[in-house]
């Protein structure tokens, strides 16, 4: 069963393709023994020039109204499923949060229409100065737009959890690659000081979202996936520039308390980030996310690891087409859903 924009028109449908649907996903998140696994299949839109370089700003934002005709758009061109998984939509507009929360700049460029982040003006002093009431205004805004797409949404199309950057990833912007690496070997313990703010701040913007956050049987949507519970979703790209060992020191004991607040939680990695697999598999709710990169390890190179994942945990990977054939049938299909995306 591989579903149309047809086959279900809204969440509210009283359908046995939508509850079959369902079951799939949570056969998927509790690792149950199925037949196959999920797949979708999708193209990222070229990039097209914006015309103008400016800053997203908080009066920039789009209104409640805007907002809204941009989803019915979304869901009246694409539907909302995608093969096994679901076209979930949320908030229109908006910058990366997790850094514009801690004090980055975000810039859109004229050539293309992708968001820019500038490490934070003020360096390190700024990073060290961050409390908790640092970028509240950005989620009181991000909320505000949330409510009234609850609103209208009315269970009837599904609105998902935020696709935001980690802790690692965080840091990474605000200070960039190299003065991030300077200052946690430097100032290992005022590093890890800032590093826990940064993370309650993290945690309470992700608690306030998941209260404002339409329902849908009392979970929620998630890189495509029915979430039967709170979940959190988060990218590590960054984690590739550590030794396992200084990852495991200064990271992964926030990506744990992340992940502990909520009931889920699903971590976007790529695979020259495989040396962390184990430790993330250390943090019980969470899930792996993994991008096959066009450099770095093979599929055949990077299968052992994947089958001790898949051991442990659902898994969800994103190979390119060279490697969907490996994927669908080098894999187990308990626990696993193939992202098939092309982005060149």
């Amino acid at each position: 069963m591989v579903l149309t924009r047809d086959d279900i028109a809204t969440l509210q449908d009283d359908n046995p393709k939508l509850e079959r649907l369902i079951a799939r996903h949570k056969a998927w998140w509790a690792l149950e023994p199925v037949e196959r696994p999920l797949v979708t299949v999708g193209r990222y839109p070229p990039l097209q020039p914006s015309g103008r370089t400016y800053y997203v700003t908080l009066d920039a934002l789009p209104g409640p109204d805007e907002a809204i005709a941009s989803l019915e758009r979304h869901f009246a061109e694409r539907g909302v499923v995608a093969g096994d998984v679901f076209r979930a939509a949320g908030p229109v507009g908006f910058p990366p949060m997790s850094e514009v929360i801690m004090g980055c700049r975000c810039k859109v460029d004229a050539a293309t229409t992708t968001f820019w982040l500038e490490p934070l003006p003020g360096g390190w002093e700024q990073a060290k100065s961050i409390t908790h009431d640092t970028g509240r205004e950005w989620v009181e805004a991000l909320l505000r737009q949330m409510r009234r797409i609850a609103e209208w949404a009315d269970g009837r199309y599904p609105i998902g959890v935020m696709s935001t950057r980690g802790i690692v990833d965080t840091f990474s912007a605000m200070l960039g690659h190299q003065r991030m690496i300077e200052v946690l070997l430097d100032e290992p313990d005022e590093a890890k000081r800032v590093l826990d703010v940064c993370t309650d701040n993290l945690i309470a913007m992700h608690t306030a979202y998941w209260e404002a956050l339409p329902k849908f049987r009392g979970g929620t949507f998630a890189s495509g996936l029915y979430v039967p519970g709170s979940v959190v979703f988060f990218n590590v790209d960054a984690a590739c520039l550590f030794s396992r060992e200084m990852y495991d020191e200064f990271f992964l004991p926030r990506d744990r308390r992340l992940c502990e607040a909520f009931e889920y939680a699903l971590t976007h990695t790529h695979s020259v980030s495989h040396h962390h697999w184990d430790g993330w598999l250390t943090i019980p709710n969470l899930r792996i996310q993994t991008v096959i990169d066009p450099v770095g390890p093979t599929f055949d190179e990077l299968l052992p690891g994947m089958r001790r994942v898949q051991a442990q945990r659902s898994f969800l990977l994103r190979p390119t087409d060279e490697y969907v054939f490996d994927a669908m049938t080098k894999l187990s299909p308990r626990g696993l859903y193939v992202d098939v995306y092309y982005p060149w």
